[in-house]
């Protein structure tokens, strides 16, 4: 038996657990699965799983075919079960909220289907290329620009491997968000500068803003380094980050994704 801990990003949950050694996870094809990146880890019910802090921040959201658990306060998703298929009742926990585990080190999951309607495409129009949308749909995005033809990024890092965040990098013009009032924010980063809004109805991460560093932290910069420093913060602070998981008629397998392992090293929780 291994000992674990886990928590969501912003540590208003956590737990430790002792399981076998977890060197691998189990997808699932229901469409909250697909849009929250899960990586299921069955939690027996003789297993030892002990709650270390809880401020009160797990909401439940029930899509046709999963309920999930996640942080009202930074959206990560912890525990879920299903209502069909093959997990039907087993009590799961998102390995990726789990520490000192790299889910890019894992073997391939295995993949459960769960049946479930087809998560509906919105129509496409225009210039549209892509609609995506928060599972509930009131949040929607619109891009102008295939996904085929864009990078397609993902990392480990303690944010992004939690929202399973897989990323294209757009100019804004060529984005249009719906309801984006209807987000909540959420600071990824210590200093703030880089923020994950998400649903807070269902939990989905949709986009990501850069919004930092301020202009008196660019002034500080030393004047030899300051011309590349401010094409990087213009170019960061021009650019949209969507999540490509929220565009149902894409299949991320199909995708090739450049993947950057740099790990959680420098995340801490202040308590």
């Amino acid at each position: 038996m291994e000992s674990y801990r886990g928590n969501c990003h912003c540590g208003s949950f956590r737990f430790a657990l002792d399981a076998a050694p977890i060197t691998k996870a189990t997808e699932c094809s229901c469409s909250l699965c697909y849009q929250k990146g899960y990586l299921w880890n069955e939690v027996p019910e003789d297993s030892k799983f002990e709650v270390t802090r809880d401020d009160g921040k797990l909401d439940t959201y029930s899509s046709s075919a999963m309920e999930h658990k996640f942080c009202k306060a930074c959206g990560t998703g912890v525990f879920g079960t299903h209502k069909s298929g093959p997990l039907q009742g087993k009590r799961l926990v998102n390995v990726r909220t789990i520490l000192d585990l790299n889910p890019f080190k894992f073997s391939d999951p295995d993949v459960m289907t769960t049946d479930e309607a087809a998560r509906p495409v919105p129509p496409i129009t225009g210039p549209v290329k892509h609609v995506g949308s928060c599972h509930c749909g009131k949040t929607t995005v619109e891009i102008l620009a295939p996904i085929s033809e864009q990078e397609i990024k993902e990392d480990n890092c303690s944010s992004c491997v939690r929202s399973a965040w897989m990323g294209i990098y757009l100019p804004r013009k060529l984005v249009r968000y719906h309801g984006k009032e209807n987000t909540t924010d959420y600071a990824a980063t210590s200093r703030g500068w880089t923020r994950m809004p998400f649903c807070p109805t269902c939990g989905v991460h949709l986009f990501m803003d850069v919004r930092g560093p301020p202009r008196e932290i660019i002034d500080r910069i030393p004047a030899e380094r300051k011309a590349e420093v401010v094409a990087i913060v213009v170019k960061n602070m021009s650019t949209a980050s969507i999540n490509v998981r929220c565009f149902p008629e894409v299949n991320i397998a199909e995708l090739t994704v450049e993947r950057t392992d740099e790990g959680t090293e420098g995340y801490e929780l202040k308590d």
